[in-house]
């Protein structure tokens, strides 16, 4: 597998209705351009079905990673981003 060189952070927060129009989108662009990435999904929270749509999307998609907390943790994303394998984090 190649070294992740490029990192998307989509903070996600009852966004069922657009996450996977957004991870969709933002795949399309990114998966011409040759760049080893990953799509980092974090999941903040929420109450709706954010977490299981996003869930759905990185089965079909092995560039979508899934972090999910049971409770909403606003601030504390920043601190998070070290999960991320990249070298360049957007």
């Amino acid at each position: 597998m190649e070294q992740v060189e490029l990192s998307f952070v989509i903070p996600a927060y009852n966004e069922e209705n657009c996450i996977e129009d957004t991870l969709n989108e933002l795949d399309a662009v990114i998966q011409n351009k040759h760049v080893p990435y990953e799509i980092l999904v974090i999941n903040d929270g929420s109450s709706d079905e954010t977490l299981a749509t996003a869930l759905t999307c990185a089965k079909k998609n092995s560039h979508v990673k899934v972090v999910s907390y049971r409770k909403n943790m606003e601030k504390v994303l920043p601190s998070r981003l070290v999960l991320c394998s990249a070298t360049v984090i957007s």
